[in-house]
């Protein structure tokens, strides 16, 4: 089949069609590489993020349209659609992409029937056009290393996969029991909506159809017999709202998460939209009295026609928003969480990463931590950081530089064009000259591993001033990761955002600043739910006050 191709030296000029939260996180590949894709109309409903998206990109009046009809009786110059509707308005505008001969990229899932899902696989071929879905799983890296592991045949072949699509608690109550995602009619069943790309997945890795399937699920607790006998039907005026683990109060207002959804129009503000939503709109209701109607646990098993056995089981009581997998296969066993993947052999011995033949641990370039005070080891004062990097992908030197305070754990992400010891005294430098006097007093004592970019220990506790020290660095035991273990988490939730082989020079400023900014405002269990952005403040509060 001969797919029209865009000519070379121009970009693939796009239509968007739904111009909701998960359109722009697509079209941030379009503000990235804007050579490559160039939006050139947006249709939405909803005026506000129709011109909003439209002003990102600079798109005249007359390429914003209210609704998909009037863009396809002009379909402008476009040569694809993007279309991010809701599931019940993915196959009329699919297909009237098709017959207007437009490449399309179809968020998941498909349609709500098959008949649908055959008749836009039907209509594409007749028409020569082709339609992607967005199951990403695909393009991740961590799952593309999975894929690659299993196809290197290194542990032979697949025997069972077990596999846990942890939805986590909060996502849940956002989309699947206040959101647009709760009812059937409207969205999909539950697998489909949202764990259609687990199965994605599991297919891809095994490549073997299946031949026998069962499924057991239910919606088990959000629903009305469960609530409160005090409760209310909006938390806003529930009694016993405080204690109520799934109160929209303390999501919204509280701990601020999922606030991006909202759409805050001009002369507003967040605030006062989370207030009227609170109190009018369907994410204030009580997480008992919604009208949703997908199941709040499933777990499915799939026998494949060549004997494989996969389970996936899907999770939603749990703070976890992550993917587990464990493979296993006739000469081994693959362990992934959705940040790391490892190996066991049948022998018994763990993968671990390889030292070159005949290298000797390096001879640390300052103090041990072992002649690091006790009231450092304990966490009892402040100022006491944790540094490493986090490399970009093979082939590109920019690093980040991250700095772990260890009373508060709060984090500093600094950019830097490579992994050398003068990046790392130069990153050190900005921040003195920033903090000024205050610099020895925030930053008393920087432990770090032995990596060479943190070989100039000399230049790290040197004052750029010429006033002497600023600081004192210590040095961890080669390989011990352990001994910078704050350091070592937030690292883990650093990849949530820019998985490994991300190649960190196509990261902005900005988006850095926000990574750092939501790690700082992770509520966290030790600390009582509080946040490190609030542990830190009041920490320099009283050094300034001293």
């Amino acid at each position: 089949m001969n797919f029209q191709k865009v000519p070379e030296g121009r970009p693939l000029r796009m239509a968007v069609i739904g111009a909701g939260n998960r359109a722009n996180k697509y079209l941030e590949y379009a503000r990235r590489h804007p050579e490559r894709l160039q939006p050139v109309a947006v249709v939405d409903g909803n005026e506000l993020r129709r011109n909003e998206t439209a002003e990102r990109f600079g798109l005249a009046s007359e390429r914003r349209y209210a609704d998909y009809d009037a863009f396809f009786a002009r379909p402008a110059d476009a040569d694809a659609v993007l279309i991010t509707t809701p599931d019940d308005v993915h196959f009329d505008p699919c297909m009237k992409a098709i017959d207007a001969g437009l490449h399309v990229l179809l968020e998941k899932p498909i349609a709500q029937r098959l008949d649908e899902c055959r008749a836009i696989a039907r209509r594409a071929r007749e028409r020569g056009v082709l339609v992607g879905i967005c199951h990403v799983l695909r393009y991740h890296p961590y799952f593309a290393k999975i894929r690659e592991i299993v196809d290197s045949g290194e542990l032979g072949q697949i025997i069972s996969v077990n596999h846990v699509a942890a939805v986590g608690i909060d996502r849940t109550t956002h989309s699947y029991v206040r959101g647009p995602w709760r009812r059937e009619e409207t969205s999909n069943p539950m697998l489909l909506a949202k764990c259609c790309h687990d199965v994605d997945f599991l297919l891809w890795i095994t490549r073997s159809p299946c031949r026998k399937l069962s499924s057991f699920g239910s919606l088990r607790w959000f629903r009305a017999a469960n609530a409160p006998q005090t409760s209310a039907e909006r938390c806003i005026d529930c009694p016993v709202e405080h204690d109520c683990p799934y109160s929209a109060v303390d999501l919204y207002c509280t701990r601020r998460d999922w606030i991006s959804n909202f759409d805050v129009p001009q002369g507003r503000t967040l605030d006062e939209v989370l207030l009227e939503e609170l109190r009018h709109g369907p994410y204030g209701r009580c997480i008992y009295r919604c009208d949703n109607d997908v199941v709040d646990h499933q777990l499915l098993t799939m026998e494949l026609a060549d004997e494989t056995i996969l389970s996936l089981s899907m999770d939603i009581f749990t703070q976890d928003d992550c993917r587990r997998t464990h493979i296993k296969m006739t000469h081994g066993e693959i362990f992934g969480d959705e940040l790391t993947v490892s190996m066991l052999p049948q022998h018994g011995k763990r993968h671990q990463p390889e030292r070159p033949a005949g290298s000797m641990p390096r001879k640390p370039a300052g103090r041990s931590i072992e002649d690091r005070p006790e009231h450092i080891n304990d966490r009892s004062t402040f100022g006491h950081w944790e540094m490493d990097s986090v490399e970009s992908c093979q082939g590109v030197s920019n690093t980040y530089i991250v700095m772990t305070e260890r009373k508060t754990r709060w984090e500093l992400i600094i950019p830097s064009p490579d992994k050398t010891a003068a990046s790392v005294v130069a990153a050190i430098d900005r921040l003195e000259a920033k903090d000024g006097d205050l610099f020895p007093k925030v930053f008393r004592s920087i432990t770090c591993d032995n990596g060479c970019e943190f070989a100039d220990a000399a230049g790290i506790e040197r004052s750029a001033s010429g006033k002497g020290a600023r600081t004192e660095v210590y040095y961890c035991h080669p390989y011990r990761p352990s001994e910078r273990g704050s350091n070592e988490n937030q690292n883990g939730l650093i990849r949530r955002h820019v998985p490994k082989g991300t190649d960190l020079s196509t990261i902005s400023d900005e988006e850095t600043k926000r990574i750092e900014a939501w790690l700082n405002n992770y509520p966290r269990k030790m600390f009582g739910y509080l946040c490190s952005e609030q542990l830190f403040r009041e920490e320099m509060a009283l050094i300034l006050a001293s």
